[in-house]
């Protein structure tokens, strides 16, 4: 409805849960679910409420999503087996990433009593490859341009041009890579004695976890323009400095590394009985826990602060990004950041619902 997922209340098997997200730059601490944490196979249905409803617990300003994993009784008598094979191919790392899901279930000849299973596994890489210029800034004055002074000539033309118009805060060439393993599986225990008796066990599992590597070479302009030497400058239609050669530029080699992993359980029961065609009674309890952890973020940033570089934007979707100086020899560069965040989010559920529907009189509930 136009709202963030923030704003979204998801059930599992009737249960309020929350599966913590490390898939961003950081752990999610909000309200929002993360699908990727799970399987597709792993659930038969997905209902979605967009409008509130008296059936229908407070909390969600946008929707309340419905996720089930299945009932046994469902498949039908006798045993069933399930399984699935699935490979995608990306030439971009020449990687080959499976996909494998399996099912099985076993219900009696009566269709009282079922047990079913199910697991889902895959891996994959997903590597970015191009050119970022981490957003376009104005009003900050360089040191120079053409040659002219912009601290002691602030008037200047050139300077007075430049520094209102639009620059790249980073331009730079990266690799990001995205290294993912997912494991899920359910279990499920049903057993439907008559037509107004029914009792579940259902038990969910999933861990997603994730390596994330990323190489940047880079020019940080941002909030180091009055030390840098900009010359040979062209300026868009649309006030961009699209082009120009830089020199004292701290050009930068940037290293990040990631591993995290996101492990989710629940257990739930529901006990539903109808006493008298206008008379039932259910309960619904359960326990849930989203554990994700980043036990390693490095950040490791070597700089050259005087170094010769150009760039040019005319072609948006494909710059030239020109370092000019020597950047494959370690001794021009000198350690300038070393940072290291590792974090934890864990979340619990735990849910008791006790239900009682009377319908005295055809229309009336």
């Amino acid at each position: 409805r136009g709202l963030g997922a923030q704003f979204t209340r998801v059930r599992v098997n009737g249960m309020e849960t929350i599966a913590t997200s490390t898939d961003g730059a950081s752990s999610n601490r909000d309200r929002a679910f993360d699908f990727n944490v799970f399987a597709s196979e792993l659930f038969n249905s997905i209902v979605v409420h967009k409008t509130a409803s008296a059936s229908l617990d407070e909390g969600s300003l946008g929707a309340v999503i419905d996720l089930t994993t299945g009932n046994p009784l469902a498949y039908g008598a006798g045993t069933k087996l399930v399984g699935s094979v699935q490979g995608r191919y990306n030439d971009l790392n020449d990687d080959l990433a499976p996909r494998l899901a399996g099912l099985a279930a076993w219900v009696n000849d009566d269709e009282t009593l079922g047990v079913s299973a199910s697991v889902a596994w895959s891996e994959y890489e997903t590597p970015e490859l191009g050119n970022n210029s981490v957003r376009w800034a104005n009003n900050a004055q360089f040191n120079s341009v053409g040659g002219v002074s912009c601290v002691d000539n602030p008037a200047d033309a050139g300077c007075s041009e430049v520094t209102a118009a639009f620059h790249p805060r980073i331009p730079r060439y990266g690799l990001v890579n995205h290294d993912r393993e997912r494991l899920g599986a359910t279990g499920a225990i049903q057993f439907q004695p008559s037509d107004r008796t029914n009792i579940e066990i259902d038990g969910l599992y999933s861990r997603f976890s994730e390596d994330r590597d990323e190489y940047w070479g880079e020019v940080l302009l941002r909030s180091n323009e009055d030390e840098i030497d900009l010359s040979n400058y062209v300026i868009d239609s649309n006030n961009n400095v699209i082009s120009a050669d830089l020199s004292n530029a701290w050009i930068r080699n940037e290293r990040y590394h990631r591993e995290s992993e996101t492990d989710f359980y629940q257990i739930s029961g529901r006990l539903e009985q109808a006493f008298s065609d206008t008379f039932r009674v259910s309960l619904l309890a359960g326990f849930s826990k989203s554990d994700a952890t980043i036990p390693v973020e490095t950040t490791i940033i070597f700089d050259d602060r005087d170094g010769q570089y150009s760039y040019d934007y005319t072609d948006m979707a494909f710059p030239r990004l020109t370092f000019e100086s020597d950047v494959t020899t370690p001794g021009m560069f000198q350690l300038a950041e070393f940072r290291d965040r590792p974090s934890s989010v864990e979340n619990k559920f735990k849910t008791v619902a006790f239900d009682l529907e009377w319908e005295p009189a055809q229309g009336l509930k």
